[in-house]
């Protein structure tokens, strides 16, 4: 691609320090130390912040170096990383958004949230490495007690994994520090990391339970429960799928549901996408299917689709709603309006992609990654100025 050319993956790793310390020099300078915010907010505070930024019309890019995110002029500007399988690269793999704060989850990295303060938007980073949890990779982020957490596993996909199973094998970020502690999910009590169970997945089916795996020397488990603080019940291998089943657009109102509706419009005929999206305050992100022949059977309407089944990703906070496309385009919608606009972060280069987006402080925030199959690259954030 023009302007940055790739190494083989053993010449990367062999330069790696070399490469990384060119990248760096537009880092950010420490601030000064300030007083903790609300840990309710999901601002659970360094003294000083990582980086800071001020929304405006031109996009402020970062990447995620390996002692925090690092300022750049565009992905074509970041470092040549090594390709890793998306379980061991470093990239978003969810956001959540408590109060005025949101949050990303770094696979293994770390908590950044981004906290509106004084006109700028601060990123404040909890290391999963100061946690001694690095041989483990993020399955999700969720909030726990109304605080950004992350669930972590094993990758057993791409590595003989050799670490035990995590335990605690759930992080939450600390109150009134930027530390993450131990998070005693009741869900998980018949699982046991002590019996080398792992949770590798959790999430929430569309009727409100929140759902899970669990792996232990090849056996999987599935299980379903109302509550983190609570017990949970097994399930079977077609129900647990079944509850993985995107939720149809028709079972929500107001701006999301503009939003979903104008993205069903743009497919063309005999597409369909299944959007995931973050809600403000929302315990953890759910699924929507986006589909012409949606009528409430997403199954049905997936099938009709075969496999021509895109990824969307969204964010609502009750009174605006947005959908984002892996291209980087976008849908906004306002709760008191029935009229969608569109929008665009900036064009990435060949074999980029957006994964995810938030809005917070007047800003929109985009994920964004490098892509080779199954493997990332380099990897981000792009924050842009919300349209009023």
């Amino acid at each position: 691609m023009p302007g940055r050319a790739r190494l083989p993956l053993h010449a990367a790793a062999a330069c790696a320090l070399a490469v990384l310390f060119a990248s760096c020099g537009g880092g950010t300078e420490p601030r000064p130390a300030e007083q903790p915010a609300d840990a309710r907010s999901g601002a659970s505070i360094l003294p000083s912040p990582a980086a800071a930024v001020k929304p405006s019309a031109e996009p402020v890019w970062f990447e995620f170096g390996p002692d925090g995110p690092v300022r750049i002029d565009g992905p074509l500007d970041s470092s040549l990383s090594p390709f890793e399988p998306w379980t061991l690269a470093r990239r978003v793999v969810g956001f959540t958004a408590s109060g005025m704060a949101a949050t990303a989850a770094v696979n293994r990295d770390s908590l950044l949230t981004l906290l509106p303060r004084n006109g700028d938007i601060r990123l404040y980073r909890a290391p999963i490495s100061a946690a001694d949890r690095t041989p483990y990779s993020a399955a999700c982020t969720f909030l726990f007690d109304g605080r950004p957490a992350v669930l972590l596993y094993r990758d057993r996909f791409f590595v003989d994994p050799s670490a035990a199973a995590p335990d605690p094998r759930a992080l939450v970020l600390a109150k009134g520090k930027a530390e993450l502690a131990p998070a005693d999910v009741a869900l998980f009590a018949a699982y046991p990391a002590s019996q080398l169970w792992d949770i590798d997945a959790l999430g929430l089916s569309a009727d409100g339970r929140w759902i899970f795996r669990a792996v232990k020397d090849g056996a999987v488990s599935y299980a379903a429960g109302i509550s983190l603080a609570g017990p949970s019940g097994e399930l079977s291998a077609g129900a647990y799928r079944t509850a993985l089943l995107p939720r149809s657009r028709l079972t929500v109102d107001g701006a999301l549901r503009y939003a979903l509706e104008a993205a069903v419009l743009d497919l063309p005929e005999g597409k369909a996408a299944v959007a995931t999206v973050a809600r403000r305050d929302g315990d953890a992100a759910e699924s929507f299917l986006v589909s012409r022949s949606d009528d409430l059977n997403v199954e049905a309407s997936l099938a009709r689709a075969g496999g021509q089944v895109d990824r969307a990703w969204g964010f609502a906070d009750g009174e605006r709603a947005y959908l984002l496309s892996g291209d980087g385009a976008y849908f906004s919608a306002v709760a008191d309006s029935t009229t969608v606009s569109r929008g665009r972060f900036p064009t990435l280069p060949d074999g980029f992609v957006y994964s995810g987006i938030v809005s917070v402080g007047g800003a929109l925030v985009a994920s964004w990654e490098e892509q080779d199959g199954w493997s990332i690259g380099s990897a981000g954030l792009v924050f842009v100025s919300a349209a009023p």
